[in-house]
């Protein structure tokens, strides 16, 4: 049986480290991001276990502005890059009911 020499240890050694770092949780985590119609989102963590991602504030139709305004919901426009997907969206400003007082 041959010896194994210093180099080649270092080399195994080497190889097992760095395959662990690629197996423990890092900021590019591949779990926060989702691929849909849109584009890419990238998500947040929520609790302990690695597996509880989070996605918010997703547009699930264009915005109903212009020609699209009183019309069927329109599919959300493509997005180049990734969008952020850690906190919800903008609330939607709403008048108050012209009621009479009774």
């Amino acid at each position: 049986m041959k010896r194994i020499t210093k180099p080649g240890f270092i080399l195994v050694v080497f190889c097992f480290v760095s395959f662990a770092r690629s197996q423990s949780q890092s900021p590019t985590d591949s779990h926060l991001f989702a691929t849909i119609d849109s584009g890419m989102l990238e998500g947040a963590h929520f609790g302990t276990a690695r597996n509880e991602v989070m996605f918010l504030g997703i547009p699930y139709a264009a915005p109903p502005t212009g020609d699209r305004r009183w019309k069927a919901p329109q599919p959300v426009e493509k997005r180049p890059g990734v969008r952020k997907a850690t906190s919800y969206g903008r609330l939607v400003l709403r008048q108050k009911t012209l009621r009479p007082k009774s």
